[in-house]
């Protein structure tokens, strides 16, 4: 698995974990509201199970139920990671976000 895809995946586990723990919820009562099993829900956490399209845009909508800029803070959040590791050069050059990502 590239560099890339493992950042996404560390990313959005912290946030799904971070998002939980502010709304108060159980780790299956996050799987049910992001209709994935308790045990994905758990790996998810545990940065073993990568979110599907539609776990993410369930995420967003638990997001956007929080305030109208929780999903713009969280997607500029992944933008600032992507792009710093970037810069660190940490990436390889065919797994790098595109250079308008990053201005």
């Amino acid at each position: 698995m590239g560099y890339y895809k493992r950042l996404i995946r560390n990313f959005f586990s912290r946030s799904a974990r971070d998002l939980r723990r502010k709304l108060r919820l159980s780790q299956e009562e996050m799987a049910e509201r992001l209709h994935i099993t308790s045990r994905a829900y758990s790996d998810l956490e545990r940065g073993k199970y990568c979110l599907s399209a539609t776990s993410l845009v369930f995420l967003l909508l638990l997001l956007d139920e929080l305030n109208d800029q929780a999903v713009r803070d969280t997607l500029c959040a992944l933008r600032r990671e992507l792009c710093e590791n970037e810069e660190d050069g940490l990436m390889e050059a065919e797994e790098a976000p595109p250079a308008a990502l990053c201005t």
